[in-house]
């Protein structure tokens, strides 16, 4: 029995810490084609128990897929996989390597992978790879030391593909440009997404999923040996569509073409000129379940297929055959099974030739860099308890940076001094209604903008008065670091901290929301009470780290202490003098958040804007931040979750400057068409035509229940607040709960939950909302649940509820890192 080795990645990282490893379809679906007939051993660069791509599993539910990580042989071929560096090539017939993004990241340049495989090369032996498992013979030579892809016609996972699914900055490099750079014959599918094999002697490429399902049906039919070979990776499903899966590929522009006959088969294997000597076909590529069939010359492609040889290859134009009927095919040869009626190559192709729209496109060709004259864009929260000087620190970093003149600033002084409100005035350059001026307190969330040297900065300033948490919530959910303002005073910080102030709730929601980075400002350390003490400073820095550690930030990378005095403004831009302060050596706040890392931007992903607010102003305003792609001016865009086809008339920034787009991270308004204010809601999302986020009315959740005075059961209702949404839910089945020693789900759902339980429930909104799993997208998948003014929950999204056709329609399908 011949025998092939399948190669994983040892990756579990990309290059942007998202989790990566190999992609289960990939190894599924070959591996279930060829075990019956062929030996198959497993290995990868650190032996064992490779990790699998997380995406993958949660993607792909099909029987192959789910069977592949129960089966007990298969899981008996992980737990003895070899490592590259002990595998001895003698006795394999062909590789093959198992996809995904992990191999582009350890295999290029590991030394016992590039010798294993060059073991295989060199000695004429089927070297095998699909979409980015190329990325693994990119260091691979011949005897002479020429590239394996120098000269030759060969393929793999392109560029724009790379860039659609949002993953340019995961990888090392760029496939299809790496190929072209070692000399190699690079073509692709004429249409975005569509069938590319390429077989060039003994190396077998494909470009991406559809060019599996071509060379599936190959494999079935009685054809030349090298067209047999392309059965040893009949399975590279990175993406495919299928009944059971969630992804549809970026849609193309409407390309008329000749439909299929009925019964007509696929377009069959590009088979250009051959770049080196013809050689007796291996043994395993005319063995599998038969004898030695003759030689066949290459069929020409199907009359009704757009399928041309590329260019570049210039293969002379094969005389037309028509294939084989069904019929005359040898009954005892290997016959690939999959439903065709489900997954042919005309129903895939077609669904994405439906697909494509003008966005795309631009993704595709446009520019994806930032503007390197641009400065980076960071949006800041300021949170904490009611009169920590929150609002004054914010008017003060305004007139600090020069956003705020010394002359208005004299008029803020004047007007508060007659309202009776002197020490208030540094805060009216934010709180700007007369009930927040007359009370003192932010009601909504305020909304301002200053730059540095270095940077451009979003203020937003939270209320700090538990009436208004969902305000603060909706300003937490934009927000990239948050500023915890506490007051140094005396019993200030002690009654925002203590059970009932606002402290500690923010600090559990703006983890919650997704903020990485937390800046503790201690406030008012010139009081009376506080005189820049020391002692005062470690006192509450030791009283709430223990409270930010047990809330999911780790105190010595996400968090930063600082002493400040937002009134006078000591520590904020300049350093607080050592005559003052001797015991503080750390940078001033502008200084601290001018050198904070910058986050990880999803550029080249989808668009998705949730929007904050709206209003009419010559035309539909709407204002929210950019959390996933970006945005030109006369873009044409879908708002969800009432699929309305809108266009991107202007965009303007924080400085209400028209500008030409907007990238991820940035806070904009758009003015847009085909749509009145009046139909918009706090909480829709714009998001790319072709790849729109979800709207459901269920799905699965995983919640942490914090605070309720009865037991949670089944019907139980609250309200979920989820990126700027805010939308009344029900429980309507608790499914699961987690043992506490264990982690482990029960499988019996529980009758009821009470307070620090963890559960997965059912949740039910009356209308349709836009949510992502957690996993693909954070910040469209965490969402907190409250009820009577208290945070009754915290949970994230991990599955939709929904039918498969309405499921293929979004992103959730797509494999993208927060």
């Amino acid at each position: 029995m011949p025998s092939v080795l399948f190669v994983f990645t040892s990756a579990n990282k990309t290059l942007t810490g998202a989790q990566t490893g190999w992609y289960l379809p990939e190894a599924a679906h070959p591996y279930y084609v060829l075990h019956e007939k062929i030996n198959i051993d497993f290995a990868a660069p650190n032996g064992p128990n490779p990790e699998v791509d997380e995406g993958s599993v949660e993607m792909f539910k099909d029987d192959e897929s789910v069977k592949f990580l129960q089966d007990p042989e298969v899981k008996q071929k992980f737990a003895s996989a070899k490592k590259l560096s002990d595998v001895n090539p003698a006795e394999y017939d062909a590789i093959f390597y198992v996809g995904g993004h992990g191999p582009m990241i350890d295999l290029p340049e590991d030394p016992n992978n590039i010798k294993l495989a060059n073991a295989f090369y060199q000695s004429g032996k089927i070297t095998s790879a699909v979409c980015h498992g190329p990325g693994a013979l990119v260091g691979v030579k011949d005897a002479s030391g020429k590239s394996i892809f120098d000269g030759r016609n060969a393929t793999g996972f392109s560029d724009a593909e790379e860039e659609q699914v949002g993953k340019v900055k995961d990888v090392p490099f760029l496939l299809e440009t790496r190929i072209k750079e070692l000399g190699g014959k690079y073509t692709k599918a004429e249409q975005a997404w569509g069938p590319k094999v390429v077989v060039d002697g003994h190396v077998i490429t494909g470009q991406n999923p559809a060019s599996a399902a071509v060379a599936d049906y190959n494999l079935c039919s009685p054809s030349n040996s090298y067209r047999k070979m392309s059965g040893l990776n009949p399975g590279a499903f990175e993406f495919v569509p299928g009944q059971a899966f969630r992804f549809r590929a970026p849609q193309q522009p409407a390309t008329p073409s000749a439909p299929a006959q009925p019964g007509q088969p696929p377009a069959p294997i590009e088979r250009p000129e051959p770049t080196e000597p013809p050689r007796p076909a291996p043994s395993i590529s005319i063995s599998i379940g038969g004898p030695k069939p003759p030689a066949d010359p290459a069929p020409a492609p199907a009359a009704d297929q757009d399928h041309k040889p590329a260019p570049e290859s210039k293969p002379a134009p094969p005389a037309k055959q028509k294939d084989a009927p069904a019929a005359a095919r040898p009954k005892d040869k290997f016959n690939f099974t999959a439903d065709k009626s489900k997954t042919t190559v005309e129903a895939v192709v077609q669904e994405q030739q439906n697909l494509v729209d003008e966005e795309t496109l631009k993704d595709l060709y446009g520019d994806n860099t930032i503007d390197p004259n641009v400065k980076q864009h960071l949006n800041v929260v300021f949170i904490g308890h009611v009169d920590a000087g929150k609002s004054t620190m914010g008017g003060q970093l305004l007139f600090l940076s020069g956003m705020v003149d010394k002359r208005t600033m004299e008029k803020y002084e004047r007007e508060a001094k007659e309202a009776g409100r002197e020490s208030w005035y540094l805060s009216w350059a934010l709180d700007s209604t007369p009930q927040e001026r007359s009370k003192g307190k932010t009601v909504e969330v305020g909304r301002a903008y200053f730059e540095t040297d270095a940077r451009r900065y979003t203020i937003l300033d939270a209320p700090g008065h538990k009436t208004f948490v969902p305000s603060m919530i909706s300003g937490a959910a934009q927000a990239d670091v948050a500023i915890l303002v506490i007051s140094a005073r005396k019993g200030e910080f002690e009654t925002g901290f203590e059970k009932g102030g606002q402290t500690r709730e923010h600090i559990m929601l703006v983890k919650t929301a997704g903020v990485t980075k937390l800046v503790v400002v201690i406030n008012k350390m010139d009081e009376p009470t506080v005189e820049w003490s020391e002692e005062r400073y470690k006192e509450i820095k030791d009283k709430i780290t223990p409270f930010i550690k047990a809330s999911g930030f780790n105190p010595k990378t996400d968090v930063t202490f600082v002493p400040v005095s937002a009134y006078t403004g000591a520590n904020m831009k300049e350093a607080v003098s050592k005559s003052v302060c001797p015991w503080y050596s750390g940078p001033p706040l502008l200084g601290l958040l001018d050198t904070m890392p910058m986050v990880d931007r999803k550029i080249n992903g989808p668009v998705m804007m949730p929007i904050s607010e709206k209003y009419k102003d010559m035309g539909t305003i709407v204002v929210g931040k950019l959390e996933s792609g970006r945005i030109h001016k006369n873009d044409a865009l879908l708002l969800m979750p009432n699929k309305t086809n809108v266009d991107v008339a202007a965009i303007y920034n924080e400085m209400e400057e028209e500008i030409n787009f907007a990238y991820s991270g940035d806070n904009v308004r758009l003015r847009i068409r085909g749509v009145d204010d009046e139909d918009i809601t706090p909480g829709f999302v714009l998001t790319s035509i072709g790849r729109p986020v979800h709207a459901t009315t269920q799905f699965e959740a995983e919640l942490v229940i914090l605070e309720h005075k009865n037991i949670i059961c089944a019907g139980y209702s609250a309200v979920m607040h989820v990126h700027t949404l805010s939308e009344e839910v029900s429980l309507v089945a608790l499914l699961h709960y987690f043992d506490k020693k264990t982690n482990r789900k029960s499988k019996k759902p529980p009758q009821f939950a009470k307070k620090g339980q963890k559960i997965i429930a059912l949740i039910e909104t009356t209308a349709a909302v836009c949510v992502e799993p957690f996993k693909l997208y954070p910040q469209l998948g965490r969402f907190t649940l409250r009820d009577e003014g208290k945070t009754i929950a915290i949970g994230k999204v991990v599955k939709l509820r929904e039918s498969v056709d309405s499921a293929a329609d979004g992103v959730a399908g797509l494999s993208v890192a927060a």
